[in-house]
């Protein structure tokens, strides 16, 4: 089975601070990165690029190959987690109960699955724009607001919940 590729630290960064100049389609790949995909499955997913743009990334030290057996798992299970654990990060206050990459994973798996492949690319480019915990919350609550816009009151609350957000 093939590995996935998944974000080093320097790759986190890189997508904030933009230091190194990458070819348009390499930056690109690098934002899609999440630990899910294969190699095969981004070239896919963005036209015109090759696998030396992922070599580029590899070799960069932006990502790196990661076990497929526990990546699955790790979008699906955080938000229902989140969800049955939220009244007490409620309670907490504005997702304070969870921790940075708790937040992290659960607004990637929630804005893809609440807003779709755009809207929730479009998340992802400010998930991975923030720089701490607090500049995660205000992404937090703006996906709320889009949930809510999209999809009503009722899906916008189960995103609060699983966020760990108060109304």
């Amino acid at each position: 089975m093939p590995s996935a590729l998944a974000k080093t630290e320097a790759g986190v960064a890189e997508i904030r601070a933009r230091s190194h100049a990458l070819p348009r389609h390499a930056r690109t790949l690098l934002v899609l990165v999440d630990g899910t995909r294969s190699a095969d499955q981004l070239l896919s997913m963005v036209q015109g690029s090759s696998p030396a743009d992922l070599a580029l990334l590899v070799d960069a030290g932006l990502v790196a190959e990661t076990s497929r057996s526990r990546a699955p798992a790790a979008p699906a299970a955080p938000p229902a987690a989140e969800a049955a654990a939220a009244p007490a990060a409620a309670s907490a206050g504005s997702g304070e109960g969870l921790s940075y990459r708790e937040l992290y994973d659960s607004l990637n798996a929630l804005a893809k699955e609440q807003l779709g492949l755009f809207k929730g690319y479009r998340f992802a480019l400010e998930i991975e724009k923030a720089s701490g915990i607090e500049e995660l919350r205000q992404v937090a609550q703006h996906l709320v607001e889009e949930v809510e816009r999209a999809k009503g009151e009722s899906a916008a609350q189960m995103v609060r919940r699983a966020l760990g957000l108060k109304r």
